[in-house]
């Protein structure tokens, strides 16, 4: 794996909250999107859409709506997209694969000593919460599963 050998990689933090309404709304995913294409670009690796990465974002989101802090609450879903060769070989040349894979986990409030979560969102160590989409990208084609 060329991440863990070379570091070919590359992450982004966003963050998704609840409204006062119920609903779910990610935080300028669009912004993040090309931040890590300029990063993709930077370490050799092939530049994942602005669609593909906003879409798996709101999949992850949806997926893992359960975990996201109630309104009022100070806390967010922290959403944390990382791209990374995978490839099967090790050498110093960009990977002949990559993965992209999308993590979640509640958080609270940054500023704040005692975050006021509701009990599920507070456990430690705290749930990991992963959805199934992983994209594999080489030079030439993207695929997701």
């Amino acid at each position: 794996m060329q991440a863990l050998h070379y570091g070919q990689s590359c992450f982004e933090g966003l963050k998704a909250f609840a409204w006062e309404d119920g609903s779910v709304h990610v935080f300028r995913p669009q912004e993040n999107a090309k931040r890590m294409q300029r990063s993709g670009d930077r370490t050799m690796m092939p530049m994942v859409s602005e669609d593909v990465f906003v879409e798996g974002v709101q999949r992850v989101v949806a997926d893992n709506k359960d975990y996201v802090p109630p309104y009022g609450s100070g806390g967010a879903l922290y959403i944390r997209p990382i791209l990374f060769g995978s490839g099967p070989r090790i050498g110093l040349s960009p990977a002949d694969e990559y993965t992209l894979l999308v993590m979640v986990m509640p958080v609270g409030d940054y500023y704040k000593v005692t975050p006021s979560l509701p009990p599920s969102c507070t456990s430690f160590p705290p749930a990991l919460c992963l959805s199934p989409l992983f994209l594999c990208l080489s030079h030439t084609h993207a695929r997701t599963n």
